[in-house]
């Protein structure tokens, strides 16, 4: 296992070499909007009243609206090259969810089925059940090496031994599904850095980990005011990159999201998203190319993005995954390529 691996394929593709795209290459769904955290840095901390007053809804994804976006997907001229399972919600809330990924196997629309937890509900059977139905990626998000950790930024009582064990089990039985463990840095004590933790809590135990920066994701978490400035010269991604204030969100050139009652975006932050239209209404080939998508991407590639309200207060531009996602040098060829 290597320290600081990210979860993600370093050895990806120049995205400016390849859009646009006529499928997307990952498809996000939101199995569960439900979650059994409160962490004090993400969207489900927030007042319950700020998050349905702006239609969010907290459920199950229903089977129906499963299906339907499957053979949705199917509709798209490639297979995918990702889909993932979770969202603003924890996926292991669905009973259903090693179903969802069997069917989707079954379906052969993409190469890859990736899974992202907090490993809390993790059981033994529930491992051999979503390793059986063909899961590829499990990435396991921690957030704390302690049960005191925990109470402290998820407000919850987690048996951290008890999840150890779980996440042990699941290395284990894995066979070759990829399982990846992440923590945020602040999540850390300093007695964790100093003796490397993480390293040696999960060196035999999962494929490899990441630490990861914490980020202004959600406009309606109060974050430090010094997270919340995107125009400054010293910038860096969650994965440590240095970075530039960007302009041009390359999320939305190259995935959807699906939520449990079937809207799609292509934004992090739920509560404050473009929304594309719902699967119940518009299929989603039509809404990838649709004429109001393509205005979009439009304004970010002649970096007048901040014209859109949404975008403007957005800081995830900035968080590219490596140098291969970022499209600012690539703006005016894409121009004259997209037209």
């Amino acid at each position: 296992m290597e320290r600081q691996k990210p979860w993600f394929d370093t050895k990806r593709q120049i995205l400016g070499k390849v859009i646009p795209l006529n499928t997307p290459l990952s498809i996000t769904l939101t199995p569960s909007s439900i979650c059994n955290f409160k962490c004090n840095y993400c969207m489900q901390a927030a007042n319950r009243h700020v998050i349905t007053s702006k239609g969010f809804k907290i459920e199950i994804m229903p089977w129906k609206t499963f299906l339907l976006c499957v053979d949705q997907i199917g509709k798209f001229p490639q297979k995918l090259k990702k889909i993932e399972f979770y969202g603003m919600g924890e996926p292991l809330c669905n009973p259903r969810l090693s179903e969802m990924v069997s069917h989707v196997k079954t379906a052969d629309i993409c190469n890859t089925i990736s899974v992202m937890t907090n490993g809390s509900l993790l059981t033994h059977q529930l491992s051999d059940n979503l390793i059986a139905a063909g899961t590829d990626e499990i990435r396991i998000s921690l957030q704390g090496l302690s049960s005191e950790k925990y109470s402290e930024i998820a407000g919850v009582n987690v048996d951290f031994e008890h999840l150890i064990n779980e996440i042990s089990y699941l290395h284990s039985i894995k066979g070759s599904c990829n399982l990846y463990v992440k923590i945020i840095e602040s999540a850390l004590t300093s007695k964790d850095k100093r003796y490397g933790r993480i390293k040696k809590i999960f060196k035999n135990i999962s494929d490899s980990y990441s630490i990861e920066g914490l980020l202004p994701l959600f406009n309606d978490v109060n974050y430090p005011e010094t997270m919340n400035n995107r125009n400054t010269n010293k910038i860096k991604t969650r994965y440590g990159y240095s970075s530039t204030s960007r302009h041009i969100c390359q999320f939305q050139f190259y995935r959807f999201i699906v939520l449990t009652d079937g809207r799609v975006t292509a934004c992090c932050d739920p509560l404050n998203a473009i929304y594309w239209g719902s699967i119940h209404n518009i299929k989603l080939i039509d809404m990838w190319n649709s004429s109001k998508r393509l205005k979009l991407l439009d304004l970010q590639l002649k970096r007048k993005s901040y014209k859109n309200t949404l975008c403007r207060r957005c800081y995830m531009p900035n968080d590219i995954y490596s140098d291969s996602d970022d499209l600012e040098p690539y703006a005016d060829e894409l121009l004259k390529r997209m037209n």
